[in-house]
């Protein structure tokens, strides 16, 4: 049921959009014979351009939630690739930070309060930026 939400909720936006549109021209046209033709007219074109501008609110939202999965799981890629494991100022590398540079002494480094390992490069580094990739934290 809440599984590809974003795309549910857009094509929710066009078919309540068409709905409207509908509406709009069948109340234009009873309005058109029975109390005046101006307002009838106005009442089709006017309500159907709404409901066509309402419909870019309704579908951009959804279009913001299929991005906002898109972007989510493309990052729990880039963790499970890319996992370091932190415990107790100790670091477990499980793989490569980026490209085919490995993180120094991949099995258990200490590290104490100044120094961190840099994201870019994977490197132990004590200062910010990093003075190898030059990659700021």
């Amino acid at each position: 049921m809440f599984n590809n939400i974003g795309s549910k909720i857009k094509t929710l936006a066009i078919v309540l959009c068409l709905f409207k549109i509908v509406g709009c021209i069948i109340t234009g046209f009873v309005v058109m014979y029975t109390i005046n033709f101006m307002i009838g007219l106005l009442i089709s074109v006017v309500g159907s351009l709404i409901s066509w501008i309402s419909l870019f609110f309704i579908y951009g939202f959804g279009q913001l939630i299929e991005n906002s999965d898109i972007i989510v799981s493309q990052n729990k890629k880039i963790l499970e690739s890319n996992s370091v494991v932190y415990q107790n100022n100790n670091v477990f590398a499980n793989s490569t930070l980026k490209g085919n540079s490995p993180i120094p002494n991949s099995n258990n480094i200490t590290l104490n309060e100044q120094k961190w390992i840099c994201l870019s490069c994977g490197k132990i580094i004590s200062s910010n930026p990093c003075p190898h990739c030059y990659y700021y934290l």
